[in-house]
């Protein structure tokens, strides 16, 4: 079903297997109402949350919202929930020109937005994973497929809260109210982005408010090499 409540595309649950996440992908379509005007119907969907402590009563706890999209249609900008992952109690989520973001899921009812960075204009995040191999640097990687010249690539980021400077919009917003509930609000392989530095402590922002995030941000070549790199000469 292309509109809400969509299909249920990716789920995972985080290391306990007590929360489990379901990545809702879904679109809006355009309908004729009876005056000849034409309006938008649904739109973008995003993660759910559920506790799965007793497998045989699931309970839904809350729903992280995606970014609203200045054209939510299937042919428009796409910023629905895609692949995610779990790590201890932080939840990593991918929105394709959404960007990425970085939650808090230490109270699955009231999950709070650490981290969001986006660059709708050459970047459409297929999904977003905890760095195992490099969990002593404390990165997450992000994998783009792109968005029309733009080449896909794969985006590594420190693994802490922050605000991305500058951080671009989605354009404007829909002209027609979306049924479902969207709020106001998506790296580019040269790797000479200046973001702005982190704060020490998570410091968080609500979900809903959507902040963005500066984390220093690199694509495949000049970030996961690099950092091979320079870690192999620090062992060296």
């Amino acid at each position: 079903r292309r509109t809400p409540p969509g299909n249920h595309h990716y789920v995972a649950t985080d290391d306990a297997g007590d929360l489990l996440g379901v990545g809702v992908e879904s679109w809006a379509i355009e309908v004729d109402r009876d005056d000849g005007t034409t309006e938008l119907v649904g739109g973008p969907s995003g993660v759910e949350l559920w506790d799965v402590t007793d497998p045989a009563n699931p309970e839904r706890r809350s729903t992280i919202e995606p970014p609203a999209s200045p054209d939510p249609t299937l042919g428009g900008v796409w910023t629905t929930a895609h692949n995610f992952d779990f790590r201890d109690d932080r939840l990593y989520t991918s929105w394709y020109r959404g960007g990425v973001k970085r939650h808090d899921v230490s109270d699955p009812t009231d999950p709070v937005e650490l981290a969001w960075w986006r660059d709708p204009e050459r970047a459409s995040f297929w999904t977003a994973q905890y760095a195992y191999p490099f969990a002593d640097e404390g990165v997450f990687v992000a994998s783009s497929r792109g968005v029309d010249d733009a080449s896909p690539a794969l985006y590594t980021f420190p693994d802490h809260a922050g605000d991305q400077r500058d951080p671009p919009t989605l354009g404007a917003e829909p002209t027609t109210e979306p049924l479902v509930n969207t709020p106001t609000p998506t790296p580019s392989p040269s790797g000479n982005e200046t973001a702005a530095p982190a704060s020490e402590t998570e410091s968080s922002t609500s979900a809903t408010d959507a902040p963005g995030f500066g984390l220093g941000v690199g694509a495949a070549a000049l970030g996961v090499a690099g950092w091979l790199v320079r870690r192999h000469e620090r062992r060296d």
